[in-house]
């Protein structure tokens, strides 16, 4: 709550994204997951991460994506990449478009493997849109950075989107 009574000028945003491997439920895992630290409207920091999944990735994911198989073979552990996750949300706001999906995905996986989820105070980018561009029928995040002029040069990779 402490971070909710501060003046918005010194707020660390940690804009945040991740890329699973398109199940539902439990069945669900994080393949990617990017990260954006912004605070007093600069670029302070980026950071992504391949996950390494205990499933095989399906074709259409894999497509979708661009992630391959081979990709989340060699990359590290959810155990390696939480713990930097943690610390870059501990003491900001998470801001993420469809937020609460990226916040279930990353709550799923910080349960699995028993580390403290920090809940950070969240910003939903697309509900922000809902309400402040009420005109724009539709608002995936593609769509919304074109119609705010904002140049996109890839989608559906983690950092990517938390970039734009």
């Amino acid at each position: 709550m402490e971070l909710l009574s501060a003046p918005i000028a010194t707020a660390e945003f940690i804009a945040v994204d991740t890329e699973t491997n398109g199940l539902g439920g439990d069945a669900c895992e994080l393949t990617e997951v990017g990260a954006v630290l912004v605070g007093g409207g600069e670029l302070h920091d980026r950071w992504s991460s391949l996950v390494r999944t205990s499933a095989p990735l399906r074709r259409g994911i894999q497509r979708f994506t661009g992630i391959t198989q081979a990709m989340v073979d060699g990359a590290p552990p959810l155990e390696s990449v939480l713990p930097t996750i943690a610390d870059l949300l501990r003491g900001r706001v998470m801001v993420a478009h469809n937020a609460p999906f990226d916040r279930r995905v990353l709550r799923q996986a910080f349960a699995r493997i028993g580390l403290e989820w920090p809940n950070p105070p969240v910003i939903c980018t697309a509900a922000l849109a809902r309400a402040l561009l009420p005109l724009q029928r539709q608002r995936g995040l593609g769509v919304l950075a074109d119609a705010l002029g904002i140049e996109v040069h890839q989608v559906h990779r983690a950092l990517a989107d938390a970039e734009t």
